[in-house]
């Protein structure tokens, strides 16, 4: 989208991003458990989101490679390496999420989420 100049559905402009796995909520949930996901993946796109997006952070698992290193280090940026096994404790924190874009995509959805303190 960003590559085609077009609007992205959400705006990422001092945000930070949750790379997750998430699962179809039971109950009264708003988020089934929320565990992070590995960021390696999207290291091809993170020059371009921290530069084009506004995006302030992101947080994942695993280590990130040395082009997206990079690309922290120069938007001076920030990546926050989740710790896996709490995706149970990390969705009781999720108080709302609502679909904004890729509605037909259900596995590549794009959430809004709002989130209470952690303690």
């Amino acid at each position: 989208m960003l590559a085609k100049g077009e609007p992205l559905p959400v705006s990422f402009a001092n945000r930070v991003i949750y790379y997750v796995g998430p699962v179809d909520p039971v109950r009264d949930e708003a988020v089934g458990p929320a565990g992070p996901t590995t960021a390696t993946r999207m290291d091809k796109f993170t020059d371009m989101m921290l530069e084009q997006t506004g995006l302030i952070a992101m947080i994942g698992k695993s280590e990130r490679g040395p082009a997206a290193i990079e690309a922290i280090r120069k938007h001076k940026s920030a990546y926050l390496m989740a710790v896996g096994g709490a995706a149970y404790l990390v969705s009781k924190a999720i108080k709302t999420a609502k679909v904004v874009g890729f509605e037909d995509r259900a596995w590549k959805r794009s959430t809004s989420s709002t989130w209470s303190t952690c303690r």
